[in-house]
């Protein structure tokens, strides 16, 4: 009975150490650390989510952290689009001229929207980075 007492104590014990390295991570040392970024959370899919769900953070320098988004919500609606352009002339409702058309202007927009991700991404990354 008592070692189990001791131990059930020891895996909580665990658990309050890994919280702390958990918080000690998020506090700046001169160095960025992909952890200072544990607890900002972003939009995406109509919700809060971790930035890591988003995109990948990487440090390719002592006091930088680069966060590239995945785009993937503005992918997933280029998808779902050119899915139902492609339904919609397998059922002769539009010509397959119309179809390319279509795919090709549903890809810029893709691009334009990509873009503007990164540009706002950028934007956040400097300000993050100020001192």
């Amino acid at each position: 009975m008592v070692s189990k007492l001791v131990a059930d104590a020891e895996e909580r014990m665990k658990k309050s150490l890994e919280a702390v390295r958990r918080e000690l991570a998020t506090i700046r040392s001169g160095k960025a650390s992909p952890a200072l970024l544990d607890t900002v959370r972003v939009e995406a899919y109509g919700q809060p989510v971790p930035i890591q769900q988003v995109g990948s953070i990487s440090e390719p320098e002592p006091r930088l952290l680069v966060v590239q988004p995945w785009g993937v919500h503005v992918r997933q609606v280029r998808h779902d689009l050119n899915k139902d352009i492609k339904a919609q002339e397998h059922d002769g409702r539009i010509p397959e001229d119309e179809a390319k058309r279509l795919t090709a202007e549903v890809q810029k927009l893709t691009d334009r929207y990509i873009s503007m991700i990164d540009d706002l991404l950028k934007k956040k990354t400097a300000e993050v980075m100020e001192v």
